[in-house]
C-alpha cells in the first residue's frame, strides 16, 4: 500500500492485468450483480462496458474497505 493507504501502481496494473483472466466469468455474473433501473435494459453494449469497468470497481471496493470506509 502506498502512504495513502492506495495500491501502488505497478501492484494495481498487475492486479488488473489477472482480474482479466476471469473475463468471461465476470461477464457471466454481471447480470446477476448489477440491477438495473425499471425499464433499463442489460443490452450487449452495457454489459461490455460494466465488464470493462468491473477490476476497477473491484480495485476501489477493496481499498475502501481497507481503509475502513
Amino acid at each position: 500500500m502506498a502512504k495513502d493507504e492506495s495500491i501502488k501502481s505497478e501492484i494495481r496494473i498487475e492486479i488488473i492485468s489477472r482480474i482479466n483472466f476471469c473475463r468471461s466469468a465476470i461477464k457471466e455474473a454481471i447480470p446477476n450483480l448489477v440491477k438495473l433501473p425499471k425499464g433499463m435494459e442489460m443490452t450487449e453494449e452495457r454489459l461490455d462496458i460494466l465488464t470493462d469497468a468491473y477490476p476497477q470497481y473491484y480495485l476501489h471496493m477493496f481499498e475502501k474497505n481497507r481503509k475502513g470506509n
